[in-house]
């Protein structure tokens, strides 16, 4: 392999560790992220079962509150949905690049 390429490896997988060290992915943090994607969830639903039921208007504050709702909502959704594809991924590619790495040097040194 070659050493601008394994350079190349080991600031990436610095990068994921750094990644880790600021946001210290736990189970406790991953329990968060299922939080906030239900808590999503809950206020979606919620807006959408009672958007039939309540047809109160005054002064068109509900439907700005609606709106405001939906959007928080569809942002915590997103928000933990990235956070829970990032830690099953990075958990993936830094076993990845470390078993690489390793591998390349075993290699060199040889």
């Amino acid at each position: 392999m070659e050493p601008s390429t394994i350079i190349q490896l080991r600031l990436q997988l610095e990068a994921l560790k750094k990644f880790e060290r600021l946001n210290a992915p736990s189970i406790f943090s991953y329990l968060g992220y299922l939080g906030e994607l239900f808590l999503g969830v809950i206020i979606l639903g919620l807006l959408l079962i009672t958007k039939g039921i309540a047809d109160i208007t005054i002064a068109g504050l509900p439907h700005i509150l609606e709106w405001i709702l939906f959007i928080i909502s569809l942002a915590l959704i997103s928000h933990a949905l990235y956070l829970i594809f990032r830690y099953h991924s990075d958990k993936r590619v830094r076993k990845i690049l470390e078993k690489i790495l390793s591998d390349a040097s075993k290699l060199s040194e040889s």
